[in-house]
């Protein structure tokens, strides 16, 4: 099962869709807490994000699973 460490920006109301970051990183085998810190110091402090990892299954044809890590 490969290991995704996801960072996706949460629009204020009213923004237009097309200028959302995500950002989407293989940390299978990794150590994904040092990983964050690392994307942490490049995210704009003035913007909220969600922090998720991202169980995926599609390699062994099962279904995936997401856990918030910080919102």
């Amino acid at each position: 099962m490969r290991l995704y460490l996801e960072v996706v920006e949460i629009l204020p109301e009213g923004a237009e869709a097309g200028a959302l970051d995500f950002i989407r990183i293989d940390v299978t085998g990794r150590d994904w807490r040092a990983e964050l810190e690392a994307v942490k110091e490049l995210l704009d402090p003035k913007n909220k994000y969600v922090i998720q990892l991202h169980f995926c299954g599609h390699d062994e044809c099962k279904p995936c699973a997401v856990e918030v890590v910080e919102e």
